[in-house]
């Protein structure tokens, strides 16, 4: 479970820099869009963390079949 997500974290990485430099090169519309586009990106990723459950002294899976057992049981929003 932890290694799927960190793989996918450094998967969102990689393509963050690939789009960097294209936003970076956004400048020629305003010396501001770069900035902006990316303080806006900045934003929504922080809204999105705050929907994340807590997880502090949880009991953490040992295995797929309990992860499994509790999506479910648990089908979310």
């Amino acid at each position: 479970m932890r290694s799927t997500a960190t793989n996918y974290g450094s998967a969102m990485a990689r393509i963050g820099a690939i789009i960097a430099p294209a936003i970076a090169g956004l400048q020629i519309i305003h010396p501001s869009v770069p900035y902006v586009t990316f303080s806006a990106l900045s934003f929504v990723s922080g809204l999105l963390i705050m929907l994340l459950p807590e997880t502090l002294k949880a009991k953490l899976f040992e295995g797929m079949e309990e992860a499994n057992e509790f999506t479910v049981s648990n089908p979310g929003p």
